[in-house]
């Protein structure tokens, strides 16, 4: 089903609306419960660091089930999938809500993960398979959108809601809109979008898997909390390599749960490889950089936190114009104008001589939230580039790992340098000093982005994004 007719374009975007929403819904509990965890763990009857581990439960769930979209989705279609993971989403939130004890918290943060594991990369298949490849900027350019807005009004609305009732009704926001989005799913969604599917679920492939993420994501933010006891987060990360290596070895041979086919394309690899890092870089700065300017420049929390709401606006901006861009220079070009850019703007904070004020920090971050836009829409649509019919289901699972992976682990790459620095740095400028590194080593990830993007032909992202004029 091309949408081209009046009606199907109609159908496309009130999904594309559906998909938007609840991409954005998902978003808002990642980041609705960061400005309260005091009040959870103090409600709880728990530490903070506790919480902050509770809360990696989400993102653990979220990567362990995306996996299982490749064989859910062509055998029972997207609208029976999606539909189950709001489900599984509203139900993982009226745990949290009701929850009095951790245990139960962590219970509701694992099935919200599952719900949202397969709530947008459902969605996504389903769009991308449904429009014609010359809609695919503007589709993965658009599905940000609520998520972009979720990133901004998060944390403030978390700490309105809770000052105003409890914390438990930050998880209750969500659920009247995810019933109409049930209801609209059930009208919109076609009802069999693909074949079925009769290949055996693949059990030592989604084992493999499922357990590489669960000691890889949870090693990871063990060791980012506490470096002085080394043995089981490194121990944990070591069976996340060894699992990571049984996988591929199985899924080679099996190509049941995931085929790694993709990895065989250049533009595939490289953008999903020069993506993942840029994510990682830009993401770890974006978590950082508050605290950076409270320490070095005496902002105050306030102040550093308003001030970042200036990085989504440029996402947001991004989203608008960033199309125009590729149509009139090419993925590619696109890609290292935002890159370049990206780095102007670190070393501008990084080697800034004197304070930066509130105006000059607030147009950078303008510039790399626009600039985070275009790479990661002109790296999704290149990873998508030259797939079709059932392939897009296939390799829309993999870039979905690919992002939370790289989404995880940039936090990780933050709190451990910030551990590391503290633990050998006795001073009062700490602090400052392990974002500095880390503003290093963002700068070196991204340059790693930019050679391992520039592998490929430079040409197939003019072609391509020159056609969404047509």
């Amino acid at each position: 089903m091309k949408c081209f007719s009046f009606k199907g374009i109609m159908r496309l975007n009130i999904i594309l609306g559906i998909v938007i929403v609840a991409f954005g819904l998902e978003l808002l509990d990642t980041t609705i419960a960061w400005a309260v965890i005091p009040d959870i763990s103090s409600s709880l009857n728990t530490s903070n660091a506790l919480i902050y581990l509770a809360l990696s439960a989400y993102l653990i769930s979220n990567a362990i089930f995306i996996p299982l979209g490749s064989w859910l989705i062509p055998k029972f279609g997207s609208k029976k999938i999606f539909s189950c993971a709001i489900l599984f989403f509203t139900v993982g939130s009226l745990t949290i809500a009701t929850s009095q004890s951790i245990h139960i918290f962590i219970l509701g943060q694992a099935i919200e993960g599952l719900g949202g594991a397969l709530m947008v990369p459902t969605g996504r298949n389903l769009l991308l398979k449904v429009s014609h490849q010359s809609q695919h900027p503007k589709i993965l350019n658009m599905l940000p959108l609520c998520g972009n807005l979720a990133g901004m009004i998060g944390p403030t609305l978390g700490a309105f809601i809770t000052e105003a009732l409890s914390w438990h009704f930050i998880y209750l926001v969500n659920i009247p809109f995810l019933i109409f989005l049930f209801i609209l799913t059930q009208i919109h969604f076609p009802k069999k979008n693909t074949p079925s599917l009769k290949k055996p679920f693949d059990f030592y492939g989604f084992f493999f898997l499922a357990t590489a993420s669960f000691t890889g994501i949870l090693g990871a933010n063990l060791l980012s909390e506490n470096i002085s006891n080394l043995f089981l987060p490194s121990s944990m990360i070591i069976f996340a390599v060894f699992f990571v290596f049984l996988a591929i070895k199985h899924l080679k041979k099996s190509q049941l749960l995931i085929q790694t086919y993709p990895f065989s394309v250049d533009t595939f690899k490289s953008s999903i490889i020069s993506g993942s890092l840029f994510r990682m870089a830009l993401g770890g700065l974006t978590m950082s950089l508050p605290v950076f300017l409270h320490y070095k420049y005496s902002y105050t929390y306030i102040e550093a936190g308003s001030v970042m709401i200036f990085q989504p606006i440029g996402l947001l901006c991004g989203r608008f114009l960033s199309t125009k861009l590729y149509a009139k220079v090419g993925y590619m070009k696109s890609i290292l104008i935002g890159c370049i850019l990206s780095i102007a703007c670190i070393l501008t904070i990084l080697l800034a001589s004197k304070a930066i004020s509130f105006f000059e920090i607030a147009i950078i971050l303008l510039i790399i939230g626009f600039c985070q836009s275009i790479v990661f829409t002109g790296c999704n649509c290149l990873t998508f580039y030259g797939f079709k019919g059932e392939e897009i289901n296939n390799v829309n699972v993999l870039m979905a790992l690919f992002q939370k992976y790289s989404f995880a682990f940039s936090g990780t790459i933050v709190a451990l340098t910030m551990t590391i620095t503290n633990a050998f740095v006795n001073s009062n400028h700490s602090h400052t000093l392990s974002i500095e590194i880390f503003m290093l080593i963002s700068i070196s990830l991204i340059l790693i982005s930019i050679l391992k993007m520039f592998q490929t032909e430079t040409n197939i992202g003019v072609v391509s994004s020159k056609s969404t004029k047509n």
